[in-house]
């Protein structure tokens, strides 16, 4: 018997509608309180980064599953036992990229170089923390500021294709569930910045999709990493480089579901407790999940249609610019259809309930 689950996260509303989906017994605690999230959880928590200690210590459940950027917060000791998934420590390690460079290049993997001083031609990325939104292109001098600290220069890989590959594990034994495309710095959804990540196309069907997967597959093991996990790729020439490692559930999570009719967390939940799927799931469509971003201040003035937007804000709220309003999640039978909808829906719908907030 699992018990009541608490899902902790920045953003976890496609945690927890996949968890009640599969039947679990959840709550969450979050940044948002997104109307479709409210929907799934009604007990949801909203908290300020300085009150989760004391919103974790007024509830009471069984098992915990962690979700984006609380690694860096103070996990406190009496849950680290709960955690289904990756314990908090193999987090931290992961997501710090120069402890997790060395790591590949001691297992032998493809990256790009690594510089802790400042070079011309690189992508200044923090050590830790992901998404893209603080990666700057170092093309010239001027570019480089004067304190970089807590950041580190990688080589940039200009051509080439940006890739995912989610898997489930037991810590031991590893499987692939899908290769995605990565919408990466679209502006078309106002990305701000050319490495913002803007959400997943599902499947990647290129050539190299089973290497990656492979590769991805393999490279989960050696982590001995638990529950679902992501590998993110750039793919240049037929050289396979990895870049990152998301050692939680991703917010491809969606676009897979859509995709293929499996149910992530269930997978999740299960795989944590070792017990793997007997085989890869098998798309029967193309789905994306697609991230808009504010291209200036708005304001949602009514609420957004839930058949085609998914993290919706509630009426009233203002977006400051370069901050997400919403997703997009489409499907349909190729991947230009997909691109298509998304375009026409951003475009056509997603003005009909956004007005303009002016700066005061």
């Amino acid at each position: 018997m699992i018990g009541k689950i608490l899902i902790i996260g920045s953003s976890v509303r496609h945690i927890v509608c996949s968890a009640k989906k599969a039947g679990y017994d959840v709550i969450s605690i979050d940044f948002f309180d997104d109307l479709d999230l409210v929907r799934c959880d009604k007990n949801h928590v909203k908290i300020e980064d300085n009150y989760l200690d004391k919103a974790i210590a007024k509830l009471s459940f069984d098992h915990v599953v962690l979700s984006s950027h609380i690694e860096s917060f103070d996990i406190p000791d009496t849950i680290k036992a709960k955690i289904l998934g990756n314990p908090i420590d193999k987090m931290r390690e992961v997501n710090n990229k120069l402890k997790l460079a060395e790591r590949l290049d001691n297992l032998g993997y493809t990256q790009p170089k690594f510089y802790e001083d400042a070079k011309i031609s690189t992508v200044m990325k923090p050590i830790e923390g992901g998404g893209g939104i603080k990666n700057r292109l170092i093309k010239r001098i001027e570019d480089i500021p004067e304190d970089y600290e807590g950041f580190f220069f990688q080589e940039y890989i200009k051509k080439g294709e940006d890739i995912s590959v989610s898997c489930i594990s037991n810590g031991i034994d590893t499987i692939s569930l899908t290769a995605n495309e990565q919408l990466i710095g679209e502006k078309f959804l106002n990305a701000p910045s050319p490495f913002t990540y803007c959400g997943n196309i599902v499947p990647y069907v290129g050539k190299n999709s089973k290497k990656i997967k492979k590769i991805a597959s393999n490279l989960i093991s050696d982590l001995e990493l638990k529950g679902f996990n992501g590998v993110d790729f750039k793919v240049s020439k037929d050289k396979v480089y990895v870049i990152e490692v998301n050692p939680r559930i991703c917010g491809s999570l969606d676009a897979i579901e859509l995709s293929t009719g499996i149910n992530i967390f269930d997978m999740h939940v299960k795989s944590s407790i070792g017990i793997l799927p007997k085989e890869e799931p098998i798309s029967k469509n193309f789905s994306a999940r697609s991230i808009v971003f504010a291209g200036e201040n708005v304001r949602i003035k009514d609420e957004l249609d839930h058949r085609f937007f998914r993290d919706i804000p509630k009426v009233g709220s203002v977006i400051q610019k370069n901050r997400p309003i919403t997703s997009i999640t489409v499907s349909d039978t190729s991947r230009r259809k997909v691109l298509n909808r998304i375009k026409f829906i951003n475009k056509k719908m997603l003005p009909r309930y956004l007005g303009i907030e002016k700066e005061r």
